[in-house]
């Protein structure tokens, strides 16, 4: 009856959150607990929405198509970020930096130019706020 239904709804978003979070993230430190905290939270209401869209269309294909729909977006919009992301560490890594510093010097004549610049490019990737500087958070 309506209990079941309920007691479903709830199970199977639980389950659909629990599984679209890595479980590893919940003993990697505080900031992961966090981060998988709201990650959890994301799904649950995510999960909850495709399990409402089943239980008001009674049409398992709807919150199917819902997913892939948002699962599209989701992927779309991350491969914009990234792909700016690389054109932003691209165009760093070829620029001249003004002075060169003596540790940059010293593995320019170790290793070369080509690994000057991979450095430089991976500094960048991971620069994602783009001010030049690495923070704990980036």
């Amino acid at each position: 009856g309506e209990n079941g239904i309920f007691i479903g709804a709830i199970l199977s978003t639980a389950l659909f959150a629990i599984l679209h979070v890595n479980p590893k993230s919940f003993i990697s430190g505080k900031e992961a607990i966090v981060d998988a905290g709201v990650l959890f939270g994301l799904q649950l209401c995510t999960g909850g929405t495709f399990c409402l869209l089943y239980l008001v269309t009674r049409d398992l294909a709807v919150p199917i198509v819902a997913h892939t729909l948002y699962d599209l977006y989701t992927f779309y919009g991350t491969h914009l970020e990234v792909s700016s992301q690389l054109e932003y560490a691209d165009a760093q890594a070829i620029l001249p930096q003004g002075t060169t510093t003596t540790i940059e010097s010293k593995w320019r004549k170790e290793r070369g130019d080509d690994f000057i610049e991979s450095t430089k490019q991976c500094f960048y990737l991971m620069d994602t706020n783009r001010d030049g500087v690495l923070t704990r958070s980036e």
